[in-house]
């Protein structure tokens, strides 16, 4: 979802309409927001990570433990718990108040580094919760109005960050307009 051309999450968007048209209910085996939000358009369900954790990069066959990465709600990603704590202190109203987990890291001071893994997981179950919450008693208006919020405050921290965590997001708007 955050790598997909406009086309893409085009053609995907019209396989699920074109598929209720025909009658049907359709599912997909994995999602993220993007799925959610495709909700809208008749997705009927999806495989969304809660119970497994998250997808990692088969990079760690090397050795170690993966770091631990913490889900941004507004941005509807996972990204490293350093990244997380800078974007966090550059606009703590914003994107460090998404669940309890995160916010008593944020008020506390310490950093998002510290998290555990267990606690990585809860935070993600609660945002993944809000997210669906969100959508099922949000208009598309609605869905689109919080992206490009999130896209103004990514902007207003930086054109690395925009491009970084916000490129997605623009793509997204572009497929359900």
């Amino acid at each position: 979802e955050h790598e997909a051309s406009v086309d893409g999450l085009n053609a995907y968007r019209e396989a699920i309409e074109n598929s209720v048209k025909a009658g049907m209910r359709p599912n997909t085996l994995f999602g993220g927001y993007f799925s959610i939000i495709m909700s809208l358009f008749g997705l009927n369900g999806f495989g969304n990570g809660v119970g497994y954790g998250e997808w990692r990069d088969s990079g760690y066959h090397k050795g170690g433990t993966a770091a631990t990465r913490i889900y941004m709600l507004k941005l509807h990603r996972y990204i490293d718990s350093a990244a997380a704590q800078s974007l966090i202190e550059r606009d703590p109203e914003y994107f460090g108040n998404d669940t309890e987990i995160l916010a008593g890291y944020v008020e506390s001071g310490v950093s998002l580094v510290k998290m555990e893994l267990n606690e990585a997981l809860d935070h993600f179950m609660e945002c993944r919760y809000q997210e669906l919450e969100f959508v099922s008693r949000s208009e598309l208006y609605d869905v689109v109005k919080e992206l490009g919020e999130t896209l103004e405050h990514l902007k207003a921290i930086g054109p690395l960050e925009e491009e970084k965590y916000g490129a997605s997001l623009g793509r997204w708007i572009q497929a359900v307009k």
